[in-house]
């Protein structure tokens, strides 16, 4: 029966964190309506936060100023920070962001493009993070999650990248990496999760977004989907979508496998087969989006090869999205990346593709649409998803002094 109780009470204080997440700085009766809890449970629960400074409290007069003061529940913004991190091919973003969401500073560091090597990574890795606490003034023990973003292969349960397009087959191990000198919880998640779960909050369960797709179209190729729980709550995955075997024994992929989607649709994908190089040549690491704008001018301009590249990418994509609707039923696709910028040449192959799939044929197409901002995505994902997992599995956890005695 304890262990129920405590069960109920861990939960029911998630449910108010994630009311007063939604909702902004309410009352006690506005958390109750919202939450369907009991006026006494709000009370205690808020009481419990209050105490724990992790809620400030504040007394608002009615209008008209008569009658009794309302109590006024907000987020305190220094409860806890979180160290948002991205890892991309070209740099390491570093973001610093409070309890109520603020982007409280960020900076980037450049990394060189032929790093491997896990060690001097993890070295600069530490310092990025140590320069972002110095910088706001804050100790270590004030961070309370580290949330670390890159393309891979992450393994389930554990900040531990097994593969990556810039580390390739060189494991980093980031819990290993941060204790004992950082005590926050540390979360690794491919980025185009964060992507759908940005998206996912632009329309709740009922509406036609309770369940997207969201394809990042670059140098790499990744696919993330986010639905909603019967309560609305947003959850999200990421697939290896770029590695699905398109053609069994195809070109050499970045991932040292053959036949991937990302060998052909990725940016060194399309820079390959329009100069028909041999398939089982090893991928460049990284390709200027500038070498990949100038065969798009080829194709638009009529050059039959280039504009084969571009197909032949688009062919690999709309067929990757055909199985995937096949496996996880016909959603609503939005499409991101450095790559969007050419998917009028990728557009006719893989709507054709997708096509094929018996659900869209006795349905429809799924809508299109197109997200510019990639960056901007990942990052309010990762903040969402952070404070979210800092509320439910830290803060709603956390035991009141009266629980102690």
């Amino acid at each position: 029966m304890r262990a129920g109780t405590d069960d109920l009470r861990v939960q029911n204080r998630a449910i108010v964190l994630r009311a007063l997440r939604e909702l902004g700085p309410v009352s006690h009766t506005e958390i109750a309506e919202w939450t369907g809890l009991s006026s006494a449970s709000v009370s205690t629960i808020t009481a419990e936060l209050a105490e724990e400074k992790t809620l400030l409290r504040s007394d608002r007069k009615p209008a008209g100023g008569r009658g009794r003061p309302r109590s006024i529940f907000a987020m305190n913004p220094d409860c806890a920070f979180v160290a948002a991190v991205r890892i991309t091919s070209t740099a390491v973003e570093y973001s610093l962001v409070d309890y109520c969401a603020t982007l409280k500073d960020r900076f980037e560091e450049r990394r060189p493009l032929d790093e491997t090597d896990p060690v001097a990574f993890g070295l600069r890795f530490k310092t990025g993070l140590a320069r972002l606490i110095g910088r706001a003034r804050l100790r270590e023990q004030d961070i309370r999650t580290i949330s670390i973003t890159s393309k891979g292969l992450v393994a389930e349960g554990k900040p531990d990248l097994l593969w990556s397009p810039v580390f390739e087959d060189n494991r980093i191990d980031f819990e290993a990496l941060l204790r004992p000198d950082w005590t926050a919880r540390i979360l690794l998640t491919n980025e185009t999760r964060f992507a759908a779960q940005a998206l996912g909050s632009s329309g709740g369960p009922d509406s036609i977004f309770a369940k997207r797709a969201v394809l990042s179209l670059g140098h790499s190729i990744g696919l993330g989907i986010s639905s909603h729980d019967a309560l609305g709550k947003i959850t999200s995955i990421a697939l290896p979508f770029g590695h699905m075997v398109h053609v069994p024994d195809g070109p050499v992929c970045r991932c040292g496998e053959k036949g991937c989607i990302e060998a052909h649709a990725g940016f060194y994908g399309i820079l390959r087969t329009a100069f028909e190089v041999p398939g089982d040549t090893i991928p460049a690491k990284f390709i200027p989006v500038t070498e990949i704008d100038k065969i798009a001018a080829r194709a638009r301009a009529g050059d039959r090869r280039a504009a084969y590249a571009f197909r032949l990418a688009g062919e690999a994509l709309g067929i990757g999205l055909s199985r995937l609707y096949s496996l996880y039923g016909v959603m609503p696709l939005t499409i991101t990346g450095p790559g969007l910028i050419f998917f009028d040449l990728l557009e006719d192959a893989l709507r054709k593709h997708m096509a094929h799939n018996l659900q869209v044929r006795f349905g429809s197409l799924p809508a299109i649409s197109f997200e510019v901002e990639e960056t901007n995505l990942i990052f309010r994902g990762n903040v969402q998803a952070s404070l979210s997992d800092l509320d439910e599995s830290v803060i709603a956890k956390r035991a009141t002094k009266e629980n102690e005695r």
